[in-house]
């Protein structure tokens, strides 16, 4: 089955059970004695965390880098010879989803968000890519020694589905400021 007439079944499947759960509630609470609402109620309630264990199960557990690691890289001067490669996470949309990033041939690892990724590599064309349930991205980023470059990655909201967006961030005093108030993590 492809990808969009599985959305479209789980969308329609979520509308069929808000109805189906909204008529069986009131049937309940008209006809059910006290004990037997508080179970459906239960039920329900489950129900809707399993839902979102399902949706959050591709998260690992990631480990926010060590202070000092935080504060040389919020210098943004990459060592000599080297430059760097921040990837940012942050926004509303898709905030608990984990991202699996790859700087091809390099690092991988996953950030939510508000985290930050960060790498020091040798001048050169990198291919990124970010990965989570369903949605994918990818960019290519060419940096020259001491370049700093700063992607921001949110996920666009869609029809059926959503998409993985890279932007580059040119202004590197803005982008210092909101790297400043997020948390930076450990590749894996």
């Amino acid at each position: 089955m492809n990808r969009q007439l599985k959305w479209i079944a789980l969308i329609f499947g979520v509308i069929v059970a808000a109805f189906f759960g909204m008529s069986l509630s009131v049937y309940i609470a008209d006809n059910a004695s006290g004990g037997g609402a508080a179970l459906f109620t239960l039920a329900m309630v489950a129900l809707v965390v399993g839902i979102f264990y399902w949706l959050l199960s591709g998260n690992k557990k990631v480990s926010v880098a060590d202070p000092a690691a935080t504060t040389a890289a919020l210098t943004m001067r990459p060592a000599e010879g080297k430059a760097a490669i921040y990837i940012m996470r942050k926004g509303f949309v898709g905030m608990l989803q984990g991202f699996n990033f790859a700087i091809e041939g390099m690092a991988s690892g996953q950030a939510k968000g508000n985290q930050f990724l960060h790498a020091e590599v040798a001048p050169g064309t990198y291919r990124i890519t970010a990965k989570a349930k369903g949605n994918g991205g990818e960019t290519q980023v060419t940096v020259a020694a001491g370049e700093v470059a700063v992607l921001k990655v949110i996920l666009e909201p869609g029809m059926l589905k959503g998409s993985i967006v890279f932007e580059r961030i040119t202004d590197l005093v803005s982008a210092q400021a909101e790297l400043a108030s997020i948390k930076m993590v450990s590749w894996a």
